[in-house]
């Protein structure tokens, strides 16, 4: 279970058909992944997020992805190359990043 307190994050994980659930989380909102899921959180907004996780059990699961579809991992491939361009940006001094930029990393 992830509890946002204070930022804007997007929560996702993939079920065991490779189906991505995704969802946009504000300040108070929970979501909740099933045990042993890939899964991931990523920093939507321009501030510091503050995220807490709880767990059901000391032993999480374990989850294999033997099959990714082929446009999954082009997804993929497509954010991290646009996150290592935005880290890029910040490295040369820009600092303040408008949703509408931020917006541009999810599309």
């Amino acid at each position: 279970m992830i509890y946002v307190r204070q930022g804007e994050v997007v929560a996702a994980f993939l079920n065991t058909q490779n189906q991505l659930f995704q969802k946009n989380l504000r300040a108070g909102d929970v979501f909740v992944i099933p045990k042993g899921l890939f899964h991931f959180l990523l920093n939507r907004g321009a501030q510091v997020a503050t995220v807490f996780s709880a767990f059901n059990s000391q032993n999480p699961g374990l989850g294999s992805l033997t099959s990714i579809p082929s446009d999954t991992l082009e997804s993929v491939e497509k954010l991290k190359r646009k996150v290592i361009s935005l880290s890029e940006v910040e490295l040369n001094g820009v600092s303040d990043l408008t949703s509408a930029v931020l917006d541009i990393i999810h599309t």
